[in-house]
């Protein structure tokens, strides 16, 4: 497995990720196989459109946090993926925007009252998959592939949320000029 991803890696060749492609199914959105974790690794070695999608799904599906970041981290380098790299910067800001914490109309499940308190059962339980789990996860990752991708540094992901909003429908203009 390890000899896959280096032996398409080193051979630097973009054609190499279409063999990539299929390693890069979560079966389980829970688990992540270390072979998904070895392909998802490669995938960033091997910038090409058709390995954008797959990843992409992870980054929305998974309850990884791990691979979740990795996934993240490989789209960061797709920079010469010019057709892809609006979706990714929308995929990305998208999802990390569905699990921000904060109260939203209609939530489902244990609200926290006024006090601070949970009312009956105490606090919600943790979870690896949680939507803080999976905030906290984007938060660590989606600043540093948005700034590799685009050579715009930002700290956090609420500046690329302001970004995104007063730059919608001209995304594109965020690139360098290459």
């Amino acid at each position: 497995e390890m000899c896959i991803r280096d032996s398409l890696s080193d051979l630097g060749d973009v054609r190499g990720a279409r063999y990539l492609k299929p390693y890069l199914k979560q079966r389980d959105k829970f688990v992540a196989s270390p072979v998904l974790d070895l392909a998802v690794g490669a995938a960033a070695d091997l910038p090409d459109a058709c390995l954008v999608a797959p990843l992409l799904k992870i980054v929305t599906d998974s309850r990884h946090m791990g691979i979740l970041q990795d996934a993240v981290a490989s789209l960061g380098k797709y920079r010469s993926v010019k057709s892809k790299r609006v979706k990714i910067i929308e995929v990305l800001l998208k999802t990390a925007k569905k699990c921000k914490p904060g109260g939203r109309p209609r939530m489902r499940g244990q609200q926290e009252s006024l006090d601070g308190g949970f009312g009956e059962g105490g606090p919600p339980q943790g979870r690896e998959g949680s939507p803080t789990a999976r905030w906290n996860a984007l938060c660590r990752s989606v600043p540093r592939a948005l700034k590799e991708l685009t050579s715009i540094e930002q700290s956090s992901v609420q500046d690329w949320f302001l970004i995104a909003k007063s730059n919608k429908g001209k995304l594109g203009k965020l690139f360098p000029k290459d």
